[in-house]
């Protein structure tokens, strides 16, 4: 580059300073008279919707790593011995997901899906929203007998076995 180019680009800079200075020393004075006049509730608001944000994103994360965990459950249960299952989970699953099917259906599905996995069956139940539950056929007697101790006990209604 060229000598004079260098010195031209020496005078400019201090202009460019100044210009840029006084503008941000405009943005700091605008900025702290915003925090004069911001309403303390207002705030108080805004902190506690930024905290249920973050809740809702820690339990959205939460229901994802859960689920990621049941179908890897399902599918090291299934790949090996019988993988035609595991594919029919991922179509129900995708069936739901796409509204060809509704949570009624899923159920009723992974349910014969699984008759012979009561583990995979109601480990399923996590997913479901509330008032569907399945329970497994094949259960021993006495895992029967709490599944339905604990669906008397939970004093709730809208719990549809499937």
């Amino acid at each position: 580059m060229p000598a004079s180019f260098d010195s031209e680009a020496a005078r400019y800079v201090p202009t460019v300073m100044d210009n840029h200075l006084t503008k941000y020393g405009q943005f700091l004075r605008t900025i702290e008279d915003y925090r004069k006049q911001r309403d303390p509730k207002e705030e108080e608001e805004n902190r506690v919707k930024v905290e249920k944000a973050t809740r809702y994103v820690q339990t959205v994360r939460a229901s994802l790593e859960k689920a990621t965990s049941y179908v890897e459950t399902a599918r090291a249960a299934l790949e090996k011995d019988n993988p035609a299952k595991y594919d029919e989970l991922l179509d129900v699953m995708a069936d739901f997901k796409y509204n060809r099917i509704g949570t009624a259906e899923v159920a009723s599905r992974v349910k014969a899906l699984f008759q012979d996995s009561p583990g995979l069956v109601t480990g399923f139940n996590t997913f479901l929203p509330k008032g569907y539950k399945i329970q497994a056929n094949g259960m021993d007697e006495l895992a029967d007998c709490v599944v339905r101790d604990l669906t008397l006990d939970d004093h709730h209604d809208d719990h549809m076995s499937i």
